[in-house]
């Protein structure tokens, strides 16, 4: 009875928000096209552009792991936020090895 009301609430919810949260993955795909495709100025902002797209893969997958009956998409979701988090790494590993003490004396000699 309880696990009856649990799906009967999660169903409206879904029926609910259908529209706005496609709406929402199309914005967060659209965002980080452009970051990928358009700004492009640092590896950082490529890096955040693709963490973006691969959050936003398992966004579209979370509704269709709700109507399949199978374990397919579960895993195939776990695949991707382990390799979102080793891209998260990269990223934090690249922030890190940056020389920030050489850029900022460069900003202060040509200002």
């Amino acid at each position: 009875m309880l696990f009856e009301q649990h799906y009967t609430f999660i169903e409206k919810i879904i029926n609910t928000y259908t529209l706005f949260f496609q709406l929402s993955l199309v914005a967060l795909v659209l965002i980080s096209l452009f970051g990928l495709l358009v700004v492009r100025r640092d590896l950082v902002t490529v890096l955040i552009a693709t963490e973006l797209m691969f959050l936003n893969s398992v966004l579209i997958l979370i509704p269709f792991c709700y109507i399949s009956s199978g374990i397919e998409a579960e895993i195939f979701i776990l695949f991707i936020l382990v390799v979102a988090a080793a891209e998260t790494a990269v990223t934090f590993a690249v922030l890190t090895n940056f020389d920030f003490s050489n850029f900022i004396q460069k900003n202060i000699k040509n200002n």
